[in-house]
């Protein structure tokens, strides 16, 4: 049931899939509607990006414009201001590579990522504690609480002339002074001047400041600002850095000096905030233009376009990056440089030779860290049905019944009588070694060298676990399937799985996530990779190291021709015979070269009653190319039945001989009742139940093509 339920699912997904994409979005460049909108939702990713592709719109911006409308519902469609800590920000916002689909990713100069989004949020607000040093400064409010032979509670503001103003004292210039500063000032001149009272000061509200931002920045201008406020708050809040703004070289101007020179890397890279000082009322902060660039590619933690002060060596560029990526092969780096012609050259560093750290970087300099090999060493694979499919480190003298001791590291499903070993001979050839598991498991093992596969293999179909039809609708898997396999990669279904590239290529965990995956593979989708690959690297003139094996087995296919494979071998690897295979009669089919080297066939008789009586060494040696075709016994039929149903006395399923007509089972099942209707019997076949899948799936299309003329008409 839930397979079926799995077929109807997918049918249903391929059908909406080409009916959502031809009218629904037929006018999508236009302008879609909100309900266009949801549906196209729920399709997966990858629809959607390949549907907005057809129809030549941005998906990203579609569906951003979407949101916007639905929030301003009251006709207001003016875009509100969004807010994002950086810990908030999407990791696609962060990244340090600009990605097309259909180019590769290209670098993005380091920190422009922090300053994409508006950064109101990093501006202080008074709920922060006022630090020691703050600076007083006009508009500040300072709340003073007197106690002693008299008791009271005001709050002063310092007025433009930086002046408080105190009841009983004469104003008091508190401007400039730090807020300790500020408290052990007042406390003093209250106990110096008010005999017999005591005071608390504290700082109730902080008065604004202006600054300007100017230079390489994005929104240059005067700002105003909470006096808490630092250098990098002005900067977030004025868009950061332009795209010929420096990172590293910020001034802060006080009264015509320099008083603060800030790089943003110490802050980004290091977390750093040592020289990020507090701002006064008309500061100047200055961006200076970029100077030297050098980028890093390839296996660093952060790959991107880095911002050169003039002394930096390439480990403080690795360091700028993050440094190396746990599969970065520091013997061979590559320095692509500019020459005094302007042509680029190329230089091979030693990460691990002190010189090579060492070496000074020049403006346009590229960086890029290779990838180490994925080739493991000394180790063996195990696949397919097993109980754990994976990696084993290879010693001197390893045998399979090391790895495989007992039949608890086999499933109940492994086939015990076939199995491979495919292995590289010293001429770099692909061998395959046939053995039958369950002499293994007898104590007769196989010696295994460095980077040898060894494949187990399921000893039931797939069909074993499938219901041949489901009578309440009358439609058959296969036919289902049918419905939608002209869509069905537009629908995003890959079945097939080539783990064979997987452990030749992938890293150590694509290696295991490869082997785990074949656990559910078939024979025949666990044979194909071997079955390609040999034929491949079979030499010109040769034919492949490959067999078919055709007629009454239970796996027909073809298969990897071990050396010197019998009739014996090639039938396991077949999955052993049927009930309707004739034992008396078979055929070999063989391929040779003539002299014109032209190729020609012959056909050998076969007698498996003779051929297994033989000893296994006498047995008939099969060579490549070879086709093994098994007959069907003579009159052989399976077994023919026919379902009566309604009004008959005696209903049910009966085996019928051939030949034999309705009449005749009619009247074995007892005859029609007294109710029965002659006129109203209904009969039906497998073939007529396909010619109406059949017609079924020509409606569909024609509906689908309807629709779509319809949706072109309007």
């Amino acid at each position: 049931m839930f397979r079926f339920q799995n077929h109807i699912a997918r049918t249903l997904v391929v059908l909406f899939t080409l009916l959502f994409s031809v009218t629904a979005f037929s006018q999508i460049s236009a302008k879609p509607s909100a309900a266009q909108i949801e549906m196209f939702k729920k399709l997966p990713k990858s629809q959607q990006q390949k549907i907005a592709k057809e129809m030549g719109v941005d998906l990203h911006s579609m569906l951003d414009r979407n949101t916007t409308e639905q929030k301003n519902t009251d006709g207001n469609t003016k875009k509100q201001p969004e807010y994002h800590y950086l810990d908030q920000m999407p990791v696609s916002e962060l990244s340090l590579k600009e990605q097309d689909d259909n180019e590769p990713a290209k670098l993005k100069p380091f920190g422009l990522e922090f300053f994409e989004q508006n950064q109101d949020a990093f501006l202080p607000n008074g709920s922060i504690p006022i630090p020691a040093d703050y600076v007083v400064g006009p508009g500040d409010s300072i709340n003073i609480s007197l106690f002693g032979k008299e008791s009271s509670q005001f709050t002063s503001v310092v007025n433009n002339e930086g002046a408080l103003l105190i009841p009983g004292l004469e104003p008091l210039i508190v401007a400039g002074l730090t807020y300790s500063e500020l408290k052990d000032y007042i406390e003093q001149t209250v106990k110096n001047k008010m005999i017999g009272i005591k005071s608390a000061v504290s700082i109730s509200n902080l008065g604004g400041i202006q600054v300007y931002v100017i230079g390489a920045v994005k929104k240059p201008g005067a700002y105003h600002l909470s006096s808490l406020s630092t250098v990098t708050n002005a900067l977030f809040i004025s868009g950061g850095p332009n795209e010929v703004g420096s990172f590293r070289k910020i001034e802060v101007k006080r009264a015509g000096k320099t008083v603060a020179n800030i790089d943003l890397y110490d802050l980004f890279i290091f977390g750093d905030v040592s020289n990020d000082i507090r701002l006064q009322q008309g500061d100047v902060v200055f961006i200076d233009s970029i100077g030297k660039q050098a980028s890093i590619d390839g296996k660093v933690r952060r790959p991107a376009i880095y911002e050169l002060l003039g002394s930096e060596s390439v480990t403080d560029l690795i360091d700028m990056a993050g440094g190396l990526d746990i599969e970065a092969y520091p013997n061979h780096v590559l320095l692509s440089r500019f020459s005094d012609s302007f042509q680029r050259t190329l230089k091979k560093l030693n990460l691990r030779d002190e010189a090579s750290l060492k070496s000074k970087l020049e403006n346009g300099d590229y960086i890029t860290v290779l990838p180490a090999s994925q080739v493991v060493e000394d180790a063996v694979y195990v696949a397919g049905s097993v109980a754990r499919p994976t990696t084993y480190a290879w010693v001197q003298g390893l045998v399979l019944s090391d790895l495989i001791s007992n039949k608890s590291d086999l499933l109940t499903n492994t086939d015990l009588n076939y199995a491979l070993v495919l292995t590289r001979d010293t001429l770099d050839q692909y061998v395959v070694n046939q053995f039958s598991p369950k002499e293994l498991l007898s104590g007769n093992s196989i010696s295994l060298n460095p980077g040898d596969l060894v494949l187990f293999f399921n000893r039931f179909d797939n069909s074993i676990y499938e219901f041949e039809e489901i009578d309440s609708i009358g439609f058959e898997f296969e036919e289902i399937d049918s419905i939608g396999s002209e869509f069905a990669a537009m629908s995003g279904f890959d079945t097939k799985y080539n783990y064979l590239y997987s452990l030749q290529t992938g890293s150590f965990t694509e290696k295991q996530k490869a082997l785990l995956d074949t656990k559910e593979l078939s024979r025949d989708e666990l044979l194909k990779p071997i079955n390609k690959i040999l034929a491949e690297t079979t030499r010109a003139g040769k034919f492949s190291p490959l067999i078919q094996v055709t007629g009454q087995v239970k796996f027909p296919g073809t298969y990897p021709l071990p050396q010197k494979a019998s009739l014996r071998e090639a039938l396991a690897a077949a999955g052993g015979l049927t009930e309707s295979a004739n034992l008396m009669k078979g055929e070999v089919s063989r391929s040779y070269y003539l002299e014109d080297g032209s190729v020609s066939t012959k056909h050998m008789p076969l007698d498996l009653v003779q051929s297994f009586t033989l000893k296994k060494d006498s047995s008939l040696v099969l060579k490549p190319r070879d086709v093994v075709n098994i007959f069907q016994k003579p009159n052989w039929n399976d077994e023919l039945t026919v379902t009566l149903r309604g009004e008959v006395k005696y209903p049910g399923a009966y085996t019928v001989d051939e030949g034999e007509d309705l009449a005749s089972v009619i009247s074995r099942a007892g005859g029609l009742t007294e109710f029965a209707s002659l006129e109203s019997a209904f009969f039906t076949r497998k073939a007529l139940r396909a010619l109406e899948v059949k017609q079924a799936r020509d409606m569909a299309k024609a509906l689908s093509k309807e629709l779509a003329l319809k949706s072109i008409s309007s």
